[in-house]
């Protein structure tokens, strides 16, 4: 083996270890750039599941209380739809009770307030008459206690012009009750008077 032979080595030597170096040298930061992006994409990505963890925990929050609240507003309706039913049983019974009653005296409590609607005024008294068709006409204790929920009493006719009045407002009626009746064979007003031939 001559100089040029050795020196040919030498320098094919240096050259595939440069070139090996200069590779390796790629691959290593090759490597490393890899691996900081896979760092980095790991982070977001952890990042990422914990906003979205969080915002489904605050999804579920939201859920759970509205559903609550739609629940709440169910028996909200539920409720109302009982109270109005129960108002239009109470206006039904009302005006069943105003078809079905006969005369009674609302007492008028001051000269400056007003009898209820439908009533007529006369003296200190409010008076309403109630004409019912056959088929829904009262008894006189019927009658007694539909006046008695309306915080009134059947008609005492105690003065010649609150029968003048009670003989007006019935002219057109067949029948109608007063608050007269037979206790013990006496005739008694309401009041507990007796009935008097005047």
């Amino acid at each position: 083996m001559d100089y040029y032979e050795l020196d040919s080595r030498r320098k094919h030597r240096e050259i595939t270890q440069g070139a090996l170096g200069a590779i390796t040298g790629i691959t290593l930061w090759r490597w490393r750039t890899c691996r900081l992006l896979l760092l980095y994409l790991n982070n977001k990505i952890s990042s990422d599941f914990k906003t979205l963890a969080q915002n489904f925990t605050s999804c579920e929050k939201k859920s759970s209380h509205l559903t609550a609240e739609i629940s709440q507003v169910k028996q909200n309706n539920h409720d109302l739809q009982t109270k109005i039913k129960t108002l239009k049983e109470k206006i039904k019974t009302c005006e069943d009770q105003k078809e079905n009653s006969g005369m009674f005296r609302f007492p008028y409590e001051s000269r400056h307030s007003s009898c209820p609607k439908g009533w007529i005024h006369s003296q200190s008294s409010c008076y309403a008459v109630n004409d019912a068709v056959p088929r829904n006409q009262k008894t006189w204790e019927e009658a007694q206690e539909d006046c008695i929920r309306k915080g009134s009493d059947l008609t005492i006719v105690g003065n010649e012009e609150e029968k003048v009045k009670t003989d007006s407002e019935t002219v057109y009626m067949n029948w109608f009750w007063i608050g007269l009746r037979d206790e013990g064979g006496k005739w008694k007003w309401m009041d507990g008077s007796d009935l008097t031939n005047q």
